[in-house]
C-alpha cells in the first residue's frame, strides 16, 4: 500500500511517513502540493494526507481538484489549525477523517486502518 503525505513542514512529514511505514504503508513526503495531479497519474498512490494551509491553496481546493479529476483514493487532511476547516466541505468531498497537529500516533494509525480497508473496498474482486 502507498501512501502520500503532502505537508510543507518536511519535519512533519517524515514523522507521519514513518509512522505510516511502520504500519506496513510505503510512504513518501513531499512538500508542495503543486504537481499533484502529475505525481497521481505518474505513480501509484493508494491513500494520501494533505496539509490543510499548504503553498498558496488551501488542502480542501486540492483535494476539489483531485476528486473532480476522478480520484477516488482515501485522503485524510491534517492540520494545526481544526477552526479554519469547513467541516461540511470535508465531508462533501469524501474526506476519511480530519487529523489535528501536534500527531496523535493513535488518531493517525486508526486513520491509516480506515484507509487501508476503503482501498480494499474499493478493488475489483
Amino acid at each position: 500500500m502507498k501512501l502520500l503525505v503532502v505537508d510543507d513542514q518536511a519535519p512533519v512529514g517524515a514523522i507521519v511517513c514513518r509512522i505510516a511505514q511502520q504500519h506496513g504503508w510505503d510512504a513518501e513526503h513531499t512538500t508542495s502540493s503543486h504537481g499533484i495531479l502529475n505525481h497521481l497519474k505518474n505513480h501509484s498512490i493508494d491513500a494520501l494526507v494533505i496539509d490543510y494551509l499548504i503553498d498558496d491553496q488551501d488542502g480542501l481546493a486540492v483535494i476539489a481538484k483531485l476528486r473532480e479529476a476522478g480520484y477516488r483514493l482515501p485522503i485524510m487532511l491534517f492540520t494545526g489549525r481544526p477552526e479554519l476547516v469547513d467541516e461540511e466541505a470535508a465531508a462533501k468531498l469524501d474526506v476519511l477523517r480530519i487529523l489535528t497537529k501536534p500527531i496523535s500516533i493513535e488518531e493517525l494509525r486508526t486513520s491509516l486502518n480506515e484507509a487501508r480497508k476503503g482501498v480494499f473496498d474499493q478493488k475489483p474482486a
